[in-house]
């Protein structure tokens, strides 16, 4: 909370007056960044997987830093993983919908879903601390074109025809 204070340009005592502990703090930050993210996914019309990396990209720039506790801090701290679990799982499961829905099935729908989703994650997260916001739409043609063979070679790994 010190560093919370400190960064913020006020005293510990107003933080602890918004906020009466570290849990509450990550409490409001997870759900903040969470809902931006669905606003952000939600006001696309692109399809799904553009739309999913879009709404990454849009809430990493808006928010870094709470971009960065949903994504990363939250998962690693034990008392804080439920609230990054409840907020992955359905992140998740939207990517393996978008993954059945190309031919990705069976025991690898799972890693495939999971791979995807860290991939797209890490990919915005040090997109956005190297290169300035003009260069976003190089990122999202980089993305389009590298996650639709990687894509492709796991559907194809996972055809009946193998």
């Amino acid at each position: 909370m010190e560093d919370v204070a400190s960064s913020a340009g006020v005293s510990r005592l107003i933080v602890y007056r918004h906020f009466e502990s570290k849990e509450v703090l990550y409490d409001v930050v997870v759900a903040e960044t969470a809902a931006m993210l669905v606003d952000a996914l939600h006001e696309s019309e692109d399809d799904p997987g553009s739309a999913a990396v879009l709404a990454l990209l849009k809430v990493a720039r808006a928010d870094r830093n709470g971009f960065t506790v949903l994504w990363q801090h939250a998962a690693r701290e034990p008392q804080f993983a439920a609230h990054a679990d409840g907020f992955r799982a359905p992140a998740v499961f939207f990517v393996r919908a978008l993954l059945t829905n190309v031919g990705i099935t069976g025991a690898r729908l799972d890693w495939a879903a999971e791979t995807l989703l860290s991939f797209a994650i890490a990919a915005v997260t040090h997109w956005v601390e190297l290169e300035p916001p003009d260069r976003d739409d190089d990122f999202l043609e980089l993305m389009r074109r590298s996650l639709k063979p990687m894509v492709d070679a796991w559907a194809a790994e996972s055809s009946p025809m193998r």
